[in-house]
């Protein structure tokens, strides 16, 4: 399950919606909810998390639809600044570690009564809430029902690139603490730990979620096998019904996507692909500090290496509810221990469970 919440800076009121995935649809619907609270036309700012899921077509769509609304996307891991973030601490503090739920919807059902009770009610006169007494203010003001003034415009666009500018030096501890593109792995794995692709099963859930992992990435790494693997299976051109339709969102991004390929065997690539040679820290590093959303890494081989490096950044295992019976195992002969910090939780429909580690730094 997944909280949606907007706060409203200007009542202090907090919108919420439980639904059971965060994509882009849910995106979408939330959204529709919070422009439907507001005036028709009133020019209507939103600061959101710099997700995939915020991103996608149907988002762009809703936008043009609502030409009123402008999104303002954090930079990537500093999702801390947006002051809705304040809240989430306090929802986890208040309810989720103090609570205690019988169910999904016992849960559901008390996160709701929360933000219910927690949102701050507007004033008598049916304006702004009065700041309170030692917190900043300006001088400018404007309508409640109307567009932004010039200085509040003004105020804005400086926060904005307040934001752009943000030292991510001083990011905290709990999240990366060095200007670079970072390197997300993600693999498929089934409960007794088996990696072998030919194990696993494949539906439209897992597939619409590894769209949403690559659209997070500038580019795809690969090892020689990985790669020889990936474009057999989804270079075009495809047989006539050699796979379903809800496979072909993939095999589209992943066939546009930029790819560097690590092998000192293979004399030349060509599926939009640049070989990677010499010596691999020094050139995945060189990779990871060009501008950009992320690396995406994929294999099994490979990224033994680069976890022995220290470079991978952030870990995703989709855990799929079957058991193998045989190997190859992840991370075999790792030399050091990597201990890792649980940062999200996603269940599918099919009871595969995708979950998000980043290291402990």
């Amino acid at each position: 399950m997944s909280l949606y919440a907007a706060l409203n800076t200007h009542t202090g009121e907090v919108l919420g919606s439980a639904v059971p995935r965060h994509t882009s649809d849910e995106c979408v619907a939330f959204l529709t909810s919070v422009v439907e609270t507001q005036p028709r036309r009133r020019e209507i700012h939103i600061i959101v998390d710099n997700l995939s899921a915020h991103k996608t077509q149907e988002v762009r769509t809703f936008l043009v639809a609502h030409p009123n609304v402008t999104l303002h996307y954090t930079p990537t891991y500093s999702s801390w600044l947006n002051q809705v973030e304040l809240w989430f601490s306090k929802i986890e503090r208040d309810v989720i570690a103090r609570g205690v739920f019988t169910s999904v919807t016992d849960l559901r059902r008390k996160l709701m009564r929360y933000i219910k009770r927690s949102t701050r009610p507007p004033s008598r006169s049916g304006g702004p809430t009065p700041i309170p007494r030692g917190a900043s203010h300006d001088r400018c003001t404007s309508r409640s029902d109307g567009p932004l003034s010039n200085c509040h415009r003004h105020a804005l666009r400086e926060w904005l690139l307040a934001l752009k500018r943000a030292n991510l030096d001083r990011l905290p501890h709990r999240r990366y603490s060095y200007v670079m593109r970072p390197l997300r792995y993600s693999i498929n794995v089934t409960l007794d730990g088996c990696c072998d692709h030919r194990a696993m099963f494949a539906d439209e859930d897992l597939h619409r979620h590894a769209v949403e992992n690559l659209d997070q990435a500038d580019a795809l790494l690969f090892g020689r096998v990985t790669y020889e693997m990936m474009e057999a299976a989804w270079r075009p051109p495809a047989r006539t019904g050699a796979r379903p339709d809800w496979m072909e969102p993939f095999a589209r991004t992943i066939d546009a996507a930029k790819k560097y390929v690590v092998s000192s065997t293979l004399d030349r690539v060509d599926w939009n692909a640049q070989l990677v040679r010499g010596d691999l820290g020094k050139a995945v590093q060189q990779l990871k500090r060009e501008s950009g959303k992320g690396l995406f890494l994929a294999g099994v081989k490979l990224p033994l290496a680069l976890a022995e490096l220290g470079l991978i950044d952030e870990y995703e295992f989709v855990v799929q509810p079957r058991l193998a019976g045989h190997g190859p195992t992840l991370f075999a002969g790792l030399s050091k221990h990597v201990d890792l910090r649980l940062v999200s939780r996603l269940e599918f429909g099919s009871g595969a469970v995708a979950m998000r580690y980043e290291p402990r730094r």
